[in-house]
């Protein structure tokens, strides 16, 4: 009881570390623990705890918790997490098979470093063009995205959570008002809408709505405030 409930927490743990929903965390949690032969599984998620207990066909009882101190959106570490899940249910793979894909997967990334921090380059340079802004107000603006995302992968004790954000957006404003004010850009309003496109959770506050609206108003009101 103890390991089938010890591994469905580390997926439920995970997938909500990376964004996903907690009714996905809820529902994964106890589809697992019925896959391995669970009589009764109950499980309660908000987006900071998570607190189950499984009893088997066996008589044999668990109860588990887990505190999930920072989370972040990374929909490719749910897609993979989520097909550990699909794994367990549809083929019955052995646990020990299930928690090295878990070890595996969860540190997992989509691109490596250097494409992701290009990407928020060339989203920022099109945003600032969608906007309104010249070529000049692009350029300036893709610098802008590359120093930030250099700066939000420093790792320092106050460069955490959403203290962050806070750098982050510090950093975007200042360095659109110099380069506007060098000459270099000439639209401010653009280049910092077109730089604070990159630090919008719109994929956050859309998954704190779907929560609210399956139910789970805690956590869905606990996400929208973060």
């Amino acid at each position: 009881a103890d390991i089938v409930l010890c591994t469905a927490l580390d997926i439920g743990e995970h997938l909500l570390k990376n964004g996903a929903e907690v009714s996905r965390v809820e529902d994964t949690i106890e589809r697992i623990c019925f896959a391995y032969g669970a009589a009764r599984v109950e499980s309660f998620a908000i987006t900071t705890l998570i607190v189950a207990s499984v009893r088997m066909k066996n008589g044999e009882h668990s109860e588990q918790m887990r505190h999930v101190k920072s989370s972040a959106m990374n929909l490719h570490r749910v897609e993979m997490l989520n097909n550990i899940s699909r794994e367990i249910c549809q083929d019955g793979i052995p646990i020990s098979e299930a928690r090295e894909k878990i070890e595996r997967y969860k540190r997992s990334k989509p691109y490596p470093e250097a494409v992701q921090v290009l990407g928020q380059v060339f989203v920022v340079f099109g945003f600032t063009l969608f906007f309104g802004g010249g070529w000049l107000d692009g350029i300036a603006a893709g610098l802008i995205a590359l120093i930030v995302a250099l700066v939000s992968r420093i790792d320092l004790p106050f460069n955490k959570g959403n203290l962050q954000i806070i750098i982050r957006a510090f950093i975007a404003g200042a360095l659109s008002e110099i380069s506007v004010n060098i000459g270099f850009a000439q639209n401010l309003d653009c280049v910092l809408i077109g730089t604070i496109m990159m630090l919008i959770p719109g994929l956050a506050l859309g998954t704190a709505v779907y929560d609210m609206f399956n139910g789970n108003l805690i956590s869905g009101m606990m996400r929208a405030l973060q």
